[in-house]
């Protein structure tokens, strides 16, 4: 079979091959089985062509997808409807494209609304129909206002703005995988993609470096300052909106900017073009946050840009662990590597962590040592055992200067530890 591989590889008849993967550190899935934490895992490829045809294919057209989690049904604008099997939940308007006009700066959004444009020459097309996975792409065109006029207090001009998106369904996976690329033709704007909620909510839960915080979605309007308070907020991975029986998780890669408004819509920005560092001519912020320069750079006009994000329509007993579960799959893939022999040494992990609420934040080698980084993604104290590799002599924890804290006793190469809420350890292994 190995030698069949490899004459498959090397015949150059097949462009496209799909390995469904992802890190077993996160509770994640695996299309064979769950890889082994901050580890090695081997897979044997063997021959069972003959079985393939048996495999059960989920129901796509270029209008509708259907598994057993999501009906699916695309909208006229682009956007598209899903019905939540498993919760009973009928989302409307999900991925749903924005464009405003910004009168801000780099620091700064300035809103010059209201949102005065259409999405036309609506296209799409089945990329892949596969057994675990398939994939429709989908083109459009926004066409919106060229750029501001002199004095900054309207949007002229009309122009086209092109935009391919790919939507990634999985048989086995509740997660909708989303890529999007837009070549930018305006000025003085910013694009989002948006998603209408069933429900409204006035709290969010967004990820942060060592954890999540709640926020509020609307800014306290109750004070005066001379800079306008912001429903927009950072986030690392993902962002989450429940309701009293539902949730809905947005992940992203590298996309820090999203908002909760009216209660009920989320929306993730893509770009912001702008062509200042500093103004303070607009009601936002009506005072300089910086040197009053031309930055023509930042309107990041024929640029062409490629967006990442994912999103789950979940139940809200999903706990935390859940929606970090499935960002840290999607943010972070797994390096792959095609070998005939291999030591079985090395597929024993270094750590594993038996609870799911402890996360890993790093792992570095340092001073011919293992450290590890654990966070408590919990608010409440947290115990757990970390089973070591059996070349572990001892371990201990450390401040983050490299002084020892605390040695740990092994049994049968095992750590109980207890985490306070929301605390962060780093364990050194020698």
């Amino acid at each position: 079979m190995k030698k069949l591989m490899y004459e498959l590889l090397d015949s150059k008849k097949y462009r496209r091959f799909h390995v469904i993967a992802s890190k077993g550190s996160e509770q994640s899935y695996s299309g064979l089985a769950p890889l082994q934490p901050w580890g090695f895992t081997r897979f044997e490829v063997v021959s069972k062509l003959d079985k393939l045809t048996e495999l059960s294919v989920f129901e796509i057209s270029k209008k509708n997808v259907n598994n057993k989690f999501y009906d699916i049904k695309f909208n006229r604008d682009g956007s598209f409807s899903l019905l939540d099997k498993l919760n009973n939940r009928q989302y409307l308007k999900l991925h749903q494209f924005e464009d405003t006009g910004d009168r801000g700066d780099l620091y700064t959004f300035g809103n010059l609304g209201p949102m005065n444009f259409k999405t036309s020459n609506v296209r799409r097309k089945i990329l892949t129909k596969g057994s675990l996975f398939s994939e429709i792409e989908q083109t459009l065109t926004i066409v919106t206002h060229r750029e501001l006029n002199k004095k900054r207090n309207k949007r002229i001009g009309r122009v086209n703005i092109p935009v391919r998106t790919i939507f990634r369904f999985y048989r086995d996976i509740p997660r909708i995988d989303i890529e999007t690329s837009i070549t930018n033709k305006a000025k003085d704007h910013r694009i989002r993609v948006g998603f209408n909620l069933p429900y409204n909510s006035k709290e969010t839960i967004t990820s942060t470096h060592f954890g999540t915080v709640i926020r509020q979605a609307q800014p306290d309007l109750s004070e005066e300052y001379i800079e306008q308070p912001s429903g927009i907020q950072p986030q690392k991975r993902f962002i989450r909106i429940e309701s009293d029986n539902a949730s809905f998780t947005l992940i992203n890669k590298g996309l820090p900017e999203v908002e909760l408004t009216k209660d009920n819509r989320l929306s993730l920005t893509l770009l912001r073009s702008v062509g200042y560092l500093s103004r303070s001519d607009y009601p936002e912020r009506p005072m300089q946050a910086g040197p009053s320069l031309e930055t023509p750079g930042a309107q990041e006009l024929g640029e062409s840009y490629t967006f990442n994000y994912s999103f789950i329509t979940h139940a809200k007993q999903d706990d935390i662990t859940f929606s970090a579960d499935h960002s840290a799959v999607y943010s972070l893939p797994t390096t792959s590597i095609i070998k005939t022999k291999i030591s079985d040494e090395i597929l024993h992990p270094i750590f594993t962590v038996d609870n799911p609420w402890i996360r890993v934040s790093s792992l570095r080698n340092i001073d011919d040592s293992v450290v590890i980084t654990l966070y408590n993604l919990s608010t409440e104290n947290v115990n757990c055992s970390l089973k070591l590799h059996h070349t572990i002599s001892y371990c201990s924890s450390i401040l983050i200067d490299g002084a020892v804290k605390k040695n740990y006793e092994l049994n049968d190469n095992k750590v109980r530890t207890n985490f306070n809420p929301m605390e962060i350890i780093m364990i050194k292994l020698h």
